[in-house]
């Protein structure tokens, strides 16, 4: 006989009874009136904020697209003005003609606010231009600060030839602005070796003519601002998108969704039904969308606005959720109150004479409820032959006991075994600290190591991983013929698997450096055994350097890792050991040279892992890395500050770099941080 089919549904129940005598009537009453009511104002409301939307989103895009045809007015007007008086700007190797262009340029970021950068890119290849061409480009400095406008004015403008830091011949915005006499709005995109941030570029071709070589006209406007400026427009229950020709997002409340189209978000999103909507609007579909539950009574949709920008051709969307409507609609719904008194009278009249009909058979559940709550789990309700609520109440509680004591046994059971498994992470810790080389000092800090051992050297390392075990790892040994071995590297993710490959990685460094005399042999040895003995899908960055104690010339090779930084004697400090070769472990035959520094006496080199350059406060903020500048700015403080270190002390300049990561991520760090200083005493 199926028990828990009669306990669960009893022939003749206590809510059927109380139902038969005055729930349906009062129910269908309540039902009726509210699903009317809720119906009519929901939709009012709804009506009444779409139009207002509607109105906001005209008025906020004719602003707008009126600033983005300030912007193309200016490139428009420097092409014409470049027609009459691009003879006088000729010969462009002349720094008289540079010096006016960059002038040029610098106008226009100053009579238009909303500009970040503006260039003018000349074509490579001819006469007047050169091989690598020439293209002075002027832009704005980006605030560090958090303030309501992220372009800071009052700090001067970078200015340089972005000829030295692209191929801006290959660039989507020199290829199309030369096809495009009358101007052309890029698609948004990040600007690397120019601006270095989110923009879209409004591009123009300029005509040769009198010897005035071809060029390319652009002005930037920087994504951040275009967030910035629609979230100051936004009301409080309305936001702003707009999405590009190409159906990307060129502004979203969302920063994370920027650059992005359909192929990166799932069609179950919010971000994706609005380029959905975008999409149709585009092809002559409705100007109003909703997304959400097709449930007609839900208010968890959204409702989206769309308006074309006439100069882009984008789609500016505005969007609000029905949910603001809520408070609204249960308002226009709280009448009748002599209907509800009425059903509230009734109800309780019915309830007070069938009360101790139901009151009584429980009692004796509630006693065992009580003595359960006073943690005697083994209480249970007296076994009943009862077919209704009573007695169907009275077996689940007896079952719930039962699965109760049952369930706590298993999780003693889960306890232990979770206490076992950070037992074993615990030792797998210990290990990893054994692994990291020895330490001259006996009150080294458990992440600290430092020594003194080789004559003319002191080295100190630093390693802390973001969890309980790490990827990275520094090391310093000598080698049979006096030349002491410095590496530090960076293994590709966390957790047990990198640190898996860091004991690997250590393991080999120090068999190979035994054996090759180069840098960049042991780079090519070490590269070969990890292909075979690890992962595809691992690799590893570092830094391996060969130090000739006497003459204080490093030999290094640098497998895709950051950039150390040389600390002067006169406290300058500066990036050196460029890259190398590629990282290890991703192509077999791959190969890396051998660079050369020498190291002044009284001279500090610091290396670090991309747990410095590539801390964040949050994991979606990844415009505002703590960067090599702020590396520098905390080593150089820490060299040339009121408590500076002593030439030959190393331990301030680690702490020093280590504390300004620490404060800048405010404690929220996602990478393991390994610093390593050698100096030269």
């Amino acid at each position: 006989m199926d028990h828990l089919g009669e306990d669960t549904n009893p022939r003749w129940t206590l809510r059927r009874r109380l139902v038969a005598m005055i729930g349906a009537p009062l129910l269908v009453t309540f039902c009726v009136v509210i699903a009317v009511q809720f119906d009519t104002q929901r939709e009012l409301l709804i009506d009444s904020l779409r139009k207002e939307t509607l109105a906001d989103v005209l008025a906020s895009s004719m602003r707008f697209d009126g600033e983005f045809q300030r912007v193309s007015q200016a490139v428009d007007s420097r092409v014409a003005v470049l027609a009459w008086t691009g003879p006088l700007l000729t010969p462009l190797q002349a720094s008289a003609s540079q010096a006016r262009i960059m002038q040029f340029l610098r106008d226009d970021l100053v009579s238009n606010p909303f500009i970040f950068g503006a260039a003018l890119a000349f074509t490579p290849g001819t006469s007047a231009t050169g091989a690598a061409g020439y293209a002075p480009y002027v832009c704005r400095t980006l605030s560090t600060a958090s303030d309501a406008n992220p372009h800071t004015s009052h700090e001067p403008f970078r200015e340089w030839d972005i000829a030295l830091t692209q191929k801006y011949e290959e660039q989507p915005w020199f290829l199309e602005g030369a096809s495009h006499p009358r101007g052309f709005w890029t698609e948004p995109y990040f600007d690397e070796g120019g601006g270095d941030i989110l923009m879209v570029t409004f591009t123009q071709a300029v005509a040769a003519h009198d010897g005035f070589p071809a060029a390319v006209a652009t002005a930037d406007i920087s994504l951040r601002e275009i967030r910035r400026w629609l979230k100051a427009s936004s009301g409080n229950s309305s936001a702003f998108a707009i999405v590009s020709t190409k159906d990307q997002f060129v502004s979203f409340p969302k920063s994370s969704a920027l650059l992005k189209g359909f192929e990166a978000f799932d069609e179950s999103t919010f971000e994706h039904a609005v380029l959905t909507a975008a999409v149709a609007f585009r092809g002559g579909g409705a100007a109003f969308a909703r997304t959400g539950s097709s449930n007609a009574y839900s208010l968890d949709g959204t409702r989206m606005v769309f308006v074309t920008m006439p100069t882009t051709g984008w789609i500016f969307v505005g969007f609000f959720p029905e949910a603001t409507v809520v408070p609204e609609v249960l308002r226009a719904i709280a009448f009748g109150p002599g209907v509800v008194l009425l059903g509230v009278l009734v109800a309780l009249t019915v309830v007070w004479f069938g009360a101790s009909a139901v009151v009584k058979p429980l009692r004796s559940v509630i006693a065992a409820l009580a003595h359960f709550g006073r943690g005697d789990l083994s209480a249970r309700a007296p076994a009943t032959n009862r077919r209704d609520e009573i007695g169907a109440l009275s077996r689940a509680f007896n079952r719930m006991g039962d699965a109760l004591q049952s369930a706590i046994t298993e999780r003693e059971s889960a306890t232990a075994k979770r206490l076992a498994v950070e037992a074993q992470v615990g030792a797998a810790r210990a290990i990893q600290r054994l692994l990291l080389p020895a330490s001259s000092r006996e009150d080294e800090q458990e992440n600290m190591r430092s020594t003194n051992e080789f004559s003319g050297l002191l080295l100190t390392g630093y390693s802390e991983p973001a969890g309980e075990i790490a990827g990275d790892f520094f090391d310093w040994f000598a080698r049979a013929d006096g030349t002491i071995v410095v590496m530090i590297a960076d293994v590709c993710g966390k957790g047990m698997a990198a640190a898996m490959m860091m004991a690997v990685s250590r393991t080999l460094l120090r068999t190979t450096a035994m054996e090759a005399s180069e840098p960049s042999d042991t780079c090519e040895m070490i590269n070969r055994d990890l292909i075979a003995q690890a992962p595809a899908t691992k690799f590893t960055t570092g830094i391996l350097l060969y130090i000739n104690t006497t003459t204080g010339v490093i030999r290094y090779s640098n497998a895709g890792h950051p950039l150390p930084l040389l600390v002067a004697l006169d406290g300058s400090v500066r990036e050196v050991m460029p890259a190398t070769g590629t990282v290890l472990g991703i192509q077999q035959n791959e190969s890396w040279t051998t660079g050369s520094l020498t190291l002044g006496q009284g001279e500090s080199l610091v290396l670090f892992t991309d747990g410095v350059t590539e801390a964040m406060v949050s994991d979606d903020d990844v415009e505002n890395m703590f960067g090599p500048e702020r590396a520098i700015a905390a080593v150089r403080a820490a060299r040339t500050g009121a408590s500076g270190a002593r030439s030959g002390e190393e331990a301030p300049l680690v702490q020093a770099l280590v504390a300004a990561v620490k404060k800048f991520t405010r404690g929220n760090r996602h990478d393991d941080l390994t610093v390593v200083t050698v100096t030269r005493t």
